[in-house]
């Protein structure tokens, strides 16, 4: 994570601006899964099996980072300022597992 830390600004700013960013990867995360889709069309026999391999791994790390989200959207705000941190850590765990597979990807795509 790029450790930004927001200041002045109110809990509810805070917990609207973590859950919009959190939307915007979840958004960015089915762009890329519909890519892995695209180059499954594409693949040889071989290549096909890793890559819907590799993309039920992705789409289990998505409906993760929704449930992730639904949890952040269900927290009242006392509860935010207390669990924010934990709910952060998770979410930079299962967001460096995407990454981690889509680079896979993308190595043995090039």
């Amino acid at each position: 994570g790029s450790g930004t830390k927001l200041r002045g600004n109110t809990v509810e700013n805070t917990r609207q601006q973590y859950q919009r960013r959190m939307e915007n990867q979840l958004r960015e995360w089915s762009s890329r899964m519909d890519e892995v889709k695209a180059m499954i069309g594409k693949a040889s026999t071989q290549t096909k099996a890793t890559l819907l391999r590799e993309l039920g791994e992705l789409e289990k790390l998505d409906a993760s980072g929704q449930k992730h989200l639904d949890e952040v959207k269900a927290l009242a705000l006392t509860t935010w300022e207390k669990g924010k941190e934990e709910l952060n850590d998770k979410w930079n765990m299962v967001g460096g597992s995407f990454d981690a597979i889509w680079a896979r990807i993308h190595t043995k795509a090039a």
